[in-house]
């Protein structure tokens, strides 16, 4: 009987010992796992591993590791579909023609918290069509592979649904930060602004208390024009003025001025595209 006694002894504390063995590892795997390091490739690996090494793990920890891991599996991704875009496109700029089709209209609501102003001003059916060219060019798309690497989580959740050329990256309160007028881009501000009227949630961001969305894009000829130290003749100029605000509580908010011009030969070709205006450089938070 003592040495039976003896035995139950030895093995309880054996299962002691075998039991904060495993609490340490559990936890050198969660803290490897939540680390903050530059190479999110090896922390998703580090992550997974903790994940599939131990179920039933803390809830907190496990939720944690998880987000991480759902946010890189899903910027991973997208990242993979965007690539088609930075390699196919010959130019630094591309016309995506999803855009082509969509419609917007003039718009002047300038009472209440939700401000919305979309003037659009061509003179005939040939100019139209340029204009909507204008507003579906869209720039290099290697510029945004780095930063959803670096900051999986920040890009994640502000992707669209299905994969498309971005026009811009993720800002404060979750309101997408244009750095490419497009039509997407407008018709994102103009969907915000009405949800946001209507006091409905729009996709990740939060909801706002006041949107002033103003668009502004006009399409003209010149015999001459001149422009970053190159001349051209016999053009169309698109002229594309965005300006935003959304705030979110008093010390809640964001807004920017963005410009684009696009020149088109006389047969309605795009020629070049510039975004070298000093307000596409500049925004301001709260």
């Amino acid at each position: 009987m003592k040495f039976v006694t003896q035995m139950l002894i030895m093995l309880v504390a054996a299962s002691g010992v075998l039991s904060q063995d495993n609490l340490k590892a559990r936890n050198e795997a969660f803290v490897r796992c939540n680390a903050l390091m530059r190479d999110r490739e090896a922390r998703y690996k580090l992550c997974k591993d903790y994940l599939d090494k131990y179920p039933d793990d803390d809830y907190q920890h496990r939720e944690t590791a998880g987000k991480f891991v759902r946010a890189y599996e899903r910027v991973m991704s997208y990242e993979k579909g965007l690539q088609t875009f930075s390699i196919s496109q010959p130019n630094v700029w591309f016309i995506y023609e999803p855009d082509l089709k969509i419609e917007l209209l003039n718009v002047d609501e300038s009472q209440g918290s939700y401000k919305i102003k979309i003037d659009r001003s061509f003179k005939n059916a040939a100019e139209q069509a340029m204009l909507k060219k204008a507003e579906a060019v869209y720039g290099p798309q290697f510029r945004y592979l780095d930063g959803m690497r670096m900051s999986p989580e920040s890009w994640a959740g502000s992707l669209p649904d299905e994969i498309a050329p971005l026009w811009g990256s993720p800002g404060n309160d979750n309101v997408q930060m244009t750095d490419v007028i497009t039509a997407s881009g407008i018709k994102y501000y103009y969907d915000l602004s009405i949800s946001s009227r209507e006091r409905r949630q729009f996709r990740n961001v939060f909801l706002m208390r006041s949107t002033g969305l103003k668009y502004s894009a006009s399409l003209k000829h010149y015999d001459e024009w001149a422009h970053a130290n190159t001349k051209y003749r016999d053009v169309y100029v698109a002229d594309l003025n965005l300006e935003w605000s959304s705030m979110c509580g008093e010390l809640c908010g964001v807004g920017f001025t963005r410009n684009k011009l696009v020149v088109f030969d006389k047969k309605g070709e795009v020629v070049e595209m510039y975004l070298d205006a000093d307000v596409n450089r500049s925004m301001w938070e709260s």
